[in-house]
């Protein structure tokens, strides 16, 4: 955690993910989270942009739920089936 002023803190997603909710190697159907890296979501065969976006979703939801913290997405997806607005 690092302290970034004004009582606000910064907090590895990546922790999060891995130590507090297990995740790490967790699929879900063909999705899941890198065996290796909690933060990078795998997409095993021919899942579809909506399902890795449902897998995305469902890891912000449990991360604000069980632990009280909004993680906001870095990616911005360019696929012409699964457009999303950052």
């Amino acid at each position: 955690m690092h302290d970034v002023g004004a009582g606000m803190y910064k907090v590895s997603a990546g922790y999060i993910i891995d130590k507090l909710l297990h995740l790490k190697g967790v699929m879900h159907g063909e999705v899941g989270c890198y065996e290796h890296q909690a933060l990078v979501i795998v997409n095993t065969g021919h899942a579809t942009c909506e399902r890795v976006l449902e897998f995305v979703r469902m890891i912000q939801f449990r991360v604000q739920s069980e632990v009280g913290i909004s993680l906001d997405s870095e990616v911005i997806m360019m696929h012409d089936e699964c457009r999303v607005k950052k």
